[in-house]
């Protein structure tokens, strides 16, 4: 069996057509929440449990950022119980 692997422009393989070197997708706190559709409270008692993992933003550290497929699965789960996040 022949397996084909493409090499993007830096070298680096990619599989399934998915760039490897892709930079995950941040998002601030202010639009977790309206994507999970919860309170400043709520979304900060879902960091604190570490339900929702947080980190500084480098650009200025006053700031979190969280990354959007962790959001996008926290809402898929509380959409699966019928519920609000978590």
């Amino acid at each position: 069996m022949l397996v084909v692997r493409e090499m993007n422009l830096c070298g680096v393989q990619e599989r399934g057509g998915t760039d490897l070197t892709r930079e995950p997708e941040y998002i601030t706190i202010a639009e977790a929440r309206e994507l999970l559709g919860v309170s400043k409270p709520k979304i900060a008692d879902l960091i604190k449990k570490g339900i929702l993992p947080a980190t500084e933003d480098p650009l200025d550290r006053r700031f979190k950022r969280v990354l959007k497929s962790d959001v996008e699965r926290l809402a898929g789960e509380s959409s699966k119980r019928g519920k609000s996040a978590a």
